[in-house]
């Protein structure tokens, strides 16, 4: 009460500001008419020629003008800026984005041989399929959050936001993509200064064959800086044209048959259908933020569609007799009401409304980075320790295996990602000034 109170108190004293400063223009521009009134019957101006008489009244005529544009400008009506739209905080979706780096993290476990002596259940051995998800989330998230900056038809302001956008991004994802490939180069695991070089300027594609070496998991983070580089020219292009969203559907069944066409005959290298893997679910992401878009509520009958989708997904991931492909297909299409009703929801976003769950989300990009290289680094000093392939010593390594992930992703968030985040800040308004010099200006 007492905050509302103070903030009605401060709306009546702008106003009775406002309203003394159009009083007192008033008051000018009267005393401005009654001196051009005065101005051609006073004698000293009789011997002044008509045109600079004309000339001094053009003048004050403009004068005035200009005080009532001031007024007009600074009136209430026109003052008071609209209020941004708030975009919700999709809790859920950080709840979703823990487990998939927990799955994603027990499948390199396992692949590492982490898991020996104890069979692969099926739904480990698909763990592959949470970067296809973790791709869905990417086009979601930032479509929701920057579609309305690019829904703009001058060029300069699209220049504007997108090379802030790119900066924002860059500073997102290369700094802790830079330091984990210098420590595979440093400790010589499988890294030559050739493939650091690639590895280091996301040029992946230029290297001979194309060949994902080094830091495996950083594939993810040159596509996904790939994925930021064409998207604000999608929004950008739904926003201009009419059937921008058919343009955008029909790509995107595009980029699923060739990726599609890859799992069956796997043709092309590496770097091409890691390219394929990002490019229909990206832009799978940015298809379900505009279906979000269309009704932003939230009910209750999203919660059961994602108990029951859940119950699902757990059956298409341990069921042995789907194949990989009809598993993609289900994956995807499970995958993309998964996101959409969990962003709807209301229970499970209300549930995932807490610290635990920010925190490991927050952690869970140093999560992925690091898990190649600490299990390579530190996984056979623990099983020299442990030589039995026992259950519960299994469990023990792989809690001390984590462990030591996250506290490298405790110390590089910390130590690195935040800061990254106030230097993209003013990186931005300093871009922003650089604009302004070029843009032309306005009438």
């Amino acid at each position: 009460m007492l905050q509302q109170e103070e903030e009605n108190s401060s709306i009546l004293s702008d106003g009775q500001a406002r309203a003394d400063l159009k009083k007192s223009k008033k008051l000018e521009i009267q005393d401005l008419k009654i001196q051009i009134i005065d101005f051609g019957s006073a004698p000293e101006n009789n011997r002044i020629s008509r045109d600079e008489n004309a000339e001094k009244i053009e003048i004050s005529e403009e004068r005035i003008l200009e005080n009532y544009v001031q007024i007009e400008t600074q009136s209430p009506k026109r003052s008071l800026k609209k209020p941004e739209t708030k975009i919700d905080y999709f809790y859920g979706l950080d709840t979703l984005r823990v487990l998939l780096t927990f799955w994603i993290y027990i499948f390199h476990f396992a692949s590492m041989g982490g898991l020996n002596g104890f069979g692969f259940a099926t739904w480990i051995t698909r763990g592959h399929f949470a970067c296809e998800l973790f791709f869905m989330l990417s086009g979601f998230l930032l479509t929701i959050l920057y579609h309305k900056k690019f829904a703009t038809d001058n060029w300069y302001e699209f220049s504007r936001q997108y090379a802030k956008f790119m900066i924002t991004r860059f500073l997102r994802l290369w700094p802790l993509h830079a330091f984990t490939n210098y420590l595979f180069y440093h400790y010589e695991f499988t890294c030559s200064g050739t493939q650091f070089f690639h590895q280091l300027t996301m040029t992946q594609f230029l290297e001979p064959g194309s060949v994902i070496t080094c830091n495996f998991p950083s594939w993810f983070v040159h596509q996904e800086f790939y994925a930021c580089l064409f998207l604000p020219f999608v929004m950008n292009m739904v926003h201009r044209k009419k059937t921008g969203m058919l343009i955008a559907t029909v790509f995107t069944i595009f980029f699923f048959l060739v990726h599609f066409g890859i799992c069956i005959w796997s043709f092309g290298n590496p770097f091409f259908q890691s390219l394929f893997r990002m490019l229909p679910t990206v832009m799978l992401g940015l298809l379900i933020a505009y279906w979000y878009n269309r009704n932003t509520l939230k009910n209750y009958w999203h919660d059961i569609l994602v108990l029951i989708l859940i119950f699902t997904w757990g059956y298409v991931l341990n069921n042995s007799k789907i194949s990989e492909i009809q598993f993609f297909i289900f994956g995807y299409a499970l995958g993309t009401v998964i996101i959409y009703c969990v962003s709807k929801s209301v229970i499970f976003n209300f549930l995932s409304n807490n610290h635990t769950v920010k925190w490991f989300a927050n952690m869970s990009f140093g999560i992925y980075i690091f898990q190649r290289f600490q299990l390579l680094w530190f996984w056979p000093v623990f099983k020299s320790i442990m030589s039995h392939d026992y259950f519960d010593e299994v469990f023990v390594i792989l809690f001390l295996n984590f462990s030591l992930v996250l506290l490298f992703s405790i110390t590089t968030f910390y130590l690195l990602e935040e800061r990254m985040k106030a230097s993209s800040q003013i990186l931005g308004e300093y871009t922003d000034r650089v604009i302004d010099r070029f843009e032309s200006p306005r009438i």
